[in-house]
């Protein structure tokens, strides 16, 4: 048998497993029966209305934006972009 037709059979009986194995049926779900609705304790549907569980307001100090500064007199300015020097 050459190479090639062994993994032509090979691949011809993975393919006949998988398939075989997604053929099968599993009907379980179908003869489930229902079940009552969840009851939820009273004390879980509201939060407690107390000063610990607050959310602190936040207020921001200073706008968030990053800025270089300038470079000095005379220096001259290197960018690196994907290693090389420009």
């Amino acid at each position: 048998m050459s190479f090639s037709r062994g993994f032509t059979v090979a691949g011809l009986i993975v393919l006949s497993v998988t398939l075989a194995a997604c053929a099968t049926k599993n009907d379980a779900y179908k003869n489930s029966t229902s079940l009552p609705p969840l009851e939820v304790p009273p004390d879980l549907i509201n939060p407690p209305k107390d000063s610990s569980t607050a959310i602190p307001a936040v207020t921001p100090a200073a706008p968030a934006v990053a800025t270089a500064p300038p470079p000095a007199a005379g220096m001259a300015v290197l960018l690196s972009l994907g290693g090389l020097m420009r």
